[in-house]
């Protein structure tokens, strides 16, 4: 399987889609705890394939990738990492698409700390810069049952609570492909965060809950084009908070837009690939045109001038001290809010020892060569058809 040694740390997975030497090149970012299926099937459709080569990388605490477990783990971090694998593999600047709103931050903080490496930007979903009182006490409490349950049922009630934050109110879609991608959505959860592997979901949910204020400095730093489209169903990110939030990008490219889809959830891949593959490509077209045809040429990042350009963004000098190299040099996380991280990975880590076990979490993982049979030995929305 492909690797990419991007520091010291971190062995990057990835995959190439490739079409013709001379199209641009797509870089598709997978949503946090989903399957690398989502976006590898997004760009395996004929019109992307004959459009763009696509790049795809699988992210930290995913899957194949191998990274240690760390407090010091931001948006910024995730973006790094992908700037440091495109390098390595001597690509030039990319069209990005960033699969929901959860790695939707991590696209824009590429956009603004390797702005040579950017071209345009489609986000499937984008929340408010913070989150509310009552969303973050929301989220808290699906992850106290997702880590710490006292046994399945809780942890299952748990499940449904962050199902419910996800794909809640959908209109549009058939009741039965919606509890297809729920199953397909709790396996990895069972697989990869079962209570026994807890410490990885509560890095990435401290990713998402830990935010930080984005900086003026930030927001006037993007001028690419940029393209959302969020689902106006969704109660927890609601259309109103992204259309805001989009409007905070003072210098965006003429081209940008906002969209929202009626009846739509939170979760927009995979349910709604073929619409919003046809919102994308209408929208890219004449930026690729504008652009007419260029002979691709390796974007080279000069990791110290990024390094910098984080600390003046967010004016932090000391960040400009660190290794640049480093993709784990690249965060805005203070000292105190490292020391709190910290410890509750450490709690994380106790507890895991003594945790349940999840029918199904030893299950092979789904790009192994065993029968469907037993990579899928139970399924979560079984426990709705006992209610029906």
């Amino acid at each position: 399987m492909p690797h990419l040694e991007i520091s010291s740390e971190v062995s990057m997975y990835y995959e190439i889609v490739s079409s013709e030497p001379n199209n641009p090149w797509l870089l598709l970012i997978h949503p946090f705890i989903s399957n690398f299926s989502v976006i590898k099937d997004f760009a395996e459709q004929p019109v992307i394939k004959s459009m763009f080569n696509c790049i795809l990388f699988e992210m930290r605490y995913h899957g194949r990738t191998r990274a240690p477990l760390s407090a010091k783990l931001d948006r910024h971090t995730f973006a790094t990492d992908l700037a440091m694998g495109m390098q390595k593999l001597q690509l030039p600047p990319v069209h990005v698409i960033a699969g929901q709103a959860n790695t939707s931050e991590v696209a824009l903080a590429l956009a603004a700390i390797f702005p040579e490496k950017v071209l345009s930007i489609f986000l499937c979903g984008l929340g408010p810069d913070l989150y509310s009182e009552a969303t973050e006490a929301a989220f808290h409490e699906c992850i106290q049952c997702i880590v710490f349950p006292a046994d399945q049922e809780q942890w299952e009630e748990g499940m449904n609570e962050l199902h419910y934050i996800h794909f809640h109110e959908d209109t549009n879609v058939a009741r039965e492909d919606e509890m297809r991608v729920i199953d397909e959505w709790t396996d990895i959860l069972i697989k990869r965060y079962s209570p026994r592997k807890a410490s990885l979901i509560t890095a990435l949910g401290m990713v998402e809950m830990g935010r930080q204020p984005t900086p003026q400095a930030f927001l006037d730093s993007l001028t690419q084009p940029l393209f959302i489209c969020h689902g106006a169903a969704s109660t927890v990110m609601t259309e109103a908070e992204s259309f805001e939030r989009y409007l905070t990008y003072p210098n965006l490219d003429l081209r940008s837009k906002f969209e929202s889809i009626p009846g739509a959830p939170l979760v927009l891949l995979p349910l709604y690939t073929p619409l919003l593959t046809e919102k994308y490509v209408a929208w890219i077209r004449p930026i690729l045109e504008d652009r007419g045809q260029t002979d691709p040429q390796p974007s080279i990042s000069d990791f110290t001038k990024s390094l910098n350009r984080l600390a003046t963004l967010y004016d932090k000098p000391s960040i400009a001290d660190r290794d640049p190299f480093e993709s784990s040099s690249y965060h805005v996380i203070d000292e105190n809010s490292y020391e709190d991280r910290e410890m509750k990975l450490a709690g994380v880590k106790m507890a895991e020892k003594e945790a349940i076990l999840l029918p199904g979490e030893e299950a092979p993982e789904s790009w192994t060569d065993a029968s469907q049979d037993e990579k899928t030995p139970w399924r979560f929305t079984k426990r709705f058809e006992a209610q029906m």
